[in-house]
């Protein structure tokens, strides 16, 4: 086993139905990120740095998102358990 994987709380292995609804809910989760980058800065009453900060917030999280879902599908081996 992954050395980094012995530190979870919950250890795996895990169903393989478990992965990918982890993976669908950052793929949504994503799509927050994305949408409220989109919306903050026109409804809110923000300073442009403000904003300008919030969209590097928005960013990051969006793209933290897809490099998790990413991971988790190329090594979804690791994650899961032999099924019979």
């Amino acid at each position: 086993m992954n050395p980094m994987l012995r530190k979870f709380i919950i250890h795996p292995p895990f169903s393989t139905e478990t992965i990918d609804d982890w993976i669908k809910a950052l793929i949504d989760l994503f799509k927050v990120f994305v949408t409220a980058a989109v919306i903050t800065p026109w409804l809110s009453k923000m300073t442009v740095l403000q904003c300008l900060l919030s969209l590097v917030v928005y960013g990051l999280g969006a793209y933290g998102c897809l490099f998790l879902a990413n991971y988790l599908r190329n090594n979804r081996s690791d994650f899961t358990h032999e099924e019979d």
